[in-house]
């Protein structure tokens, strides 16, 4: 099913006393509230009317107002390689309304001017204050807490062994699940096989949503300090504890770098990373080899 601009799949293994059709209309239901509560694409979401405030105070649902403190707690504990703030570039480069080009510098400049995740502050549970015209993005994340959140409701319903995945976004419970790592330079390849368990992996890949222009490829993956796509590396794979975290953390290894995704790993326990670089080549973090199947 489309939804949070991706394709959003759901798997339950056949059990006694389960009631498939409620359960799969339950969590694709919690996939539409959250899709409707934080899409920029949506004139009556709560992210769009944020970014129509220049500035000033705006008060906001409670779970609306949960995930952006979560959102700059992360964007903070990554240096700024994920940056909620964001938003403004990817439109500026034609990523929104899908008129794909290379922005002239001077445009870049003033769109950077906005961005910073310390401009947006969070002061209770129901208050977002922007001290400039920081235009937001949650697709960093929200994608993976819409996926948490339908794993919670068909846990809540008993289901024993399921899987959902959107676009790369996978959680699921039960040990009978694998996944594959897609092959960035090759479209029907594999180049791991992941056995999750209780954990969530998150993708984040330079052939996902991109354009060309003279041979150069452009993704929809912004370094928040040059203005310009990260091309640091083609793919990262994050492990973790829930899709949200694991779906912030493959945006800000993928901003950085592996050396530097190493270090920022150290903050995160319990979460590990694969890292493929321009020349195919593949960096584990510790942990990671624990979990794949060979």
């Amino acid at each position: 099913m489309p939804l949070m601009g991706t394709v959003v799949e759901i798997q339950i293994l056949e059990g006694e006393g389960q009631n498939y059709p409620v359960a799969f209309e339950k969590a694709f239901d919690e996939i539409k509230r959250i899709d409707s509560l934080f899409s920029d694409y949506k004139d009556s979401s709560s992210i769009s009317l944020i970014n129509r405030l220049d500035s000033g105070r705006v008060v906001m649902p409670k779970e609306v107002v949960a995930l952006i403190k979560r959102a700059i707690k992360i964007s903070a504990e990554t240096n700024g390689a994920f940056d909620v703030t964001v938003g403004g570039l990817v439109k500026l480069w034609g990523f929104k309304d899908e008129t794909y080009h290379v922005p002239v510098k001077d445009s870049i400049l003033m769109v950077i001017k906005n961005i910073g995740y310390s401009n947006i502050e969070v002061p209770d549970d129901f208050t977002i204050i922007k001290k400039k015209n920081s235009q937001l993005d949650l697709s960093g994340i929200a994608k993976g807490y819409a996926v948490d959140m339908a794993y919670l409701v068909l846990k809540g319903l008993g289901i024993k062994s399921f899987l959902i995945n959107a676009g790369g976004e996978i959680r699921g419970m039960g040990e009978d699940w694998k996944t594959g790592v897609q092959d960035p330079f090759s479209e029907q390849g594999i180049v791991e096989v992941i056995v999750p368990g209780d954990k969530a992996v998150a993708t984040s890949g330079n052939y996902q949503n991109y354009f060309e222009v003279d041979k150069i490829r452009y993704c929809h993956l912004f370094d928040p300090k040059t203005g310009f796509p990260a091309d640091k590396v083609v793919s990262v794979t994050v492990i973790s504890d829930d899709v949200t975290i694991a779906d912030a953390l493959a945006t800000a290894f993928f901003v950085v770098g592996i050396e530097k995704s190493k270090e920022l790993l150290k903050k995160f326990p319990g979460s590990e990373f694969l890292i493929i670089d321009k020349d195919g080549k593949k960096f584990y973090s510790d942990g990671f080899k624990n979990y794949t199947r060979s």
